[in-house]
């Protein structure tokens, strides 16, 4: 698949959603702009879109820097197909308290070794 280099745009306007694509769910977007607010890292997770810039992955995050007028950054894919949405989407995995506690743990925080024990 060959992939174009990040951009990176105010212009909200320009992106499509896609009807295949899952709604847009306003608390997930709510908690996007909270932590945005605390540490944009926009820059780091890309949002893809297909050659006619039609959201593939990252519908969510385009609102919530809609909403706190910051810039998105995307990548155009040149061979992506909207079959892709769920293979994106079914394969991402929030965080449980136990994936918390091996990264703390492993940054020798004290309070949760002693936890843990």
């Amino acid at each position: 698949m060959k992939t174009n280099n990040t951009q990176v745009t105010k212009e909200y306007n320009k992106f499509k959603f896609i009807n295949l694509n899952r709604g847009i769910n306003e608390h997930h977007v709510n908690n996007l702009v909270k932590s945005i607010k605390n540490n944009n890292l926009l820059h780091l997770k890309p949002i893809n879109v297909n050659p006619e810039y039609g959201i593939i992955d990252g519908q969510h995050r385009l609102k919530a820097a809609e909403q706190l007028q910051v810039p998105i950054y995307y990548i155009v894919e040149q061979d992506i197909e909207d079959d892709m949405i769920i293979l994106l989407n079914q394969t991402q995995r929030n965080w449980i308290t136990e994936d918390y506690m091996r990264f703390w743990i492993g940054k020798d925080k004290q309070d949760y070794i002693n936890l843990k024990k």
